[in-house]
């Protein structure tokens, strides 16, 4: 079989000539395969040495779907392991504009602001580098970061030849916005002639629904005020004026009509005059405008699928045009598709996934179980039963004893480090008051949290780390010293990290019942949720089957259905139930001291 000729390593780890092999099966038998292994196993390498060899047989291209840049590099690293061995699988890697624009100081922009930029500056010819992109000027198959820096040399738009490379490569690296999009970039490829595998899968439906919404602040609208006095349209103002006065008279409604939201934007051609007035005038950005104007003809245009809500957000009032069932968008590509491999470390529910993004095709499913990558004897889980972050038992004292839980298991570690992960920004900083870290290394979540300053407490012999579900510093994070040794010991997840109910989770929930029913939605909107960030909060402890560690659930509700069936840590291994600091402590002692 064609898989092993894809295999750039020396010798296959257990079980990853199954998943290559289950992953060649499904595509030829026209089945979506749904692929659930953890971080460490090398199921990157795995699905695409099956993927290759299905194209090598029944033609077509792979198109690597991923949410972040930073997973963009795992495929383009097994590629390159794949050049090493003698074997040329042509490549290219689509990322957005910005990041691979040579003007270095219109990187620096806001994306919203340096597409104005660029949109100028392509359509007055003023682009030294996109008039002279050609997909010859480079060969495929370079890192997206030399391929970028080769091209600026050269005078090249990275972007537009990259887009130009798309037609003869066999592999194309993307973000899920390229094919998860209502209004997608033509990437040049017809999707009947593509296998999309899907990176990180669980991702998915959260993701379709942010690409295919839009929101528009009050401080967006006050950005257009003073570029519309700029340019000197006193029509404009007052249009936007009165946005502003409307935003303010609706604050606390929750979903709206299309109708009443369309009312706000009266006089709204007055923008559309002041944006062709800046196009005339001078090398500005008009991003504020152009948010204004794109955000009204979304409003116009969206489907009974969408819904318009207001929310305050960061202290802002803001409207917001959602999708509201991922399947209205994700379910075309899907079925279109020659073939549709997703994967995952935390695939709670492939039937569950499936549903929520409408996948038609039959499927096959491979998972492995927790407990067959990490030995049993390497980890015990420990629940909780005391303590629960349910909305209506929320108090200062529930956070007091939060917070001296979290002191026990972090005194009881003989070394390494401990990671606290919560169900929110204000559940931590509730827990976060009663905490006494003095003397303690530790780094607490913010939205501009350094990475580096991360990496400087992994060096000390215990530090505690605290993060919030769903977070930077619980996903797609790795707490490996410089020798590549993994340095956590402990995962604490305080409380079940759900949802916070909302107008717009209602109307989700709502919108996914009438498909699929009101209990299985519901199930998928909260329990399955939180499983999955519990689930990736986990996969930082475990990066590696050697790896030992616990994992401590501070929430009785763990012990619940359906919360329960969908936490695979808890198949195999131990388990200890808790109702005290004292024991959290002990049992973690215990464990560590066994090791």
């Amino acid at each position: 079989m064609g898989i092993d000729r894809y295999f750039p390593y020396g010798q296959w780890r257990r079980r990853q000539r199954d998943i290559a092999a289950f992953v060649y099966e499904s595509l030829s038998m026209g089945r979506a395969a749904f692929v659930e292994a953890p971080t460490g196993l090398g199921k990157t390498t795995s699905a695409l040495s099956g993927a290759l060899a299905y194209v090598e047989e029944e033609g077509g291209k792979i198109v690597w779907l991923v949410r972040t840049r930073n997973e963009a590099l795992a495929p383009v690293r097994e590629l390159l392991a794949l050049r090493r061995r003698g074997v040329e699988v042509p490549f290219v890697v689509l990322r957005n504009k910005r990041d691979m624009c040579c003007y270095v100081g219109l990187k620096r922009l806001p994306y919203e602001e340096f597409v104005e930029e660029c949109r100028y500056l392509v359509s007055r010819g003023r682009c030294e580098y996109y008039a002279s992109s050609s997909a010859g000027a480079l060969p495929v198959s370079l890192p997206p970061g030399a391929a970028a820096s080769l091209l600026c040399s050269r005078g090249v738009c990275p972007y537009e030849t990259a887009k130009g490379l798309v037609g003869r490569s066999t592999v194309v690296v993307a973000s899920y916005y390229y094919v998860f999009s209502a209004m997608p970039v033509d990437m040049g490829i017809a999707l009947d002639d593509a296998v999309l595998v899907i990176d990180e899968a669980h991702n998915l439906p959260e993701a379709v629904t942010s690409i295919n919404s839009a929101e528009l602040r009050e401080h967006h609208v006050r950005r257009a005020m003073r570029e519309a006095r700029e340019l000197g349209a006193a029509g404009a103002v007052r249009v936007l004026k009165g946005i502003l006065r409307g935003m303010a008279a609706l604050r606390g409604l929750g979903k709206l009509e299309r109708g009443e939201a369309l009312e706000l934007f009266e006089g709204i051609e007055e923008l559309g005059d002041a944006l062709r007035s800046a196009a005339d005038q001078r090398y500005v950005p008009y991003a504020g405008l152009r948010r204004v104007v794109d955000f009204y003809n979304r409003l116009v245009r969206y489907p009974s699928t969408y819904a318009v809500f207001v929310e305050s957000v960061e202290g802002s009032i803001a409207l917001s045009v959602r999708l509201l069932d991922p399947a209205a968008v994700a379910a075309g590509p899907l079925a279109r598709a020659r073939g549709v491999v997703m994967m995952s470390g935390t695939l709670p529910d492939p039937e569950a996934l499936r549903a929520v993004l409408g996948v038609e095709r039959p499927y096959s499913a491979l998972r492995m179980d927790f407990s067959e990558y990490v030995p049993p004897r390497n980890y015990m889980v420990v629940i909780d039963v005391s303590l629960t972050s349910r909305f209506s038992e929320r108090s200062e004292s529930l956070y007091a004893g939060y917070a001296s839980r979290i002191r026990a298991a972090y005194e009881a570690l003989p070394r390494g480090g401990l990671l606290a992960v919560f169900p929110s920004y204000d559940f931590m900083r509730g827990v976060r008051k009663y905490m006494d870290l003095q003397g303690v290394p530790y780094v607490m979540e913010r939205a501009d949290t350094d990475m580096e300053g991360l990496r400087t407490h992994i060096t000390h012999r215990k530090y505690l780390v605290l993060g919030v579900a769903g977070g930077k510093l619980t996903e797609g994070v790795e707490y490996l010293d410089e020798g590549g040794t993994n340095t956590l010991a402990a995962v604490a997840v305080v409380g079940v990290p759900y949802p916070e109910p909302t107008d717009y989770l209602k109307a989700y929930v709502d919108a996914l019942a009438r498909r699929i029913g009101r209990g299985r939605a519901w199930s998928l909107a909260y329990p399955y949720s939180a499983a999955v960030k519990v689930g990736q909060a986990i996969g930082r402890l475990f990066r590696g089957p050697e790896d030992r560690g616990i994992v401590m659930l501070m929430d009785r509700r763990y012990l619940e259905e359906p919360l329960r069936r969908y936490i695979k840590a808890l198949d195999g291994g131990r388990l200890v139930v808790v109702d005290n600091g004292e024991d959290l402590a002990r049992v973690t002692a215990t464990f560590y001291s066994r090791l």
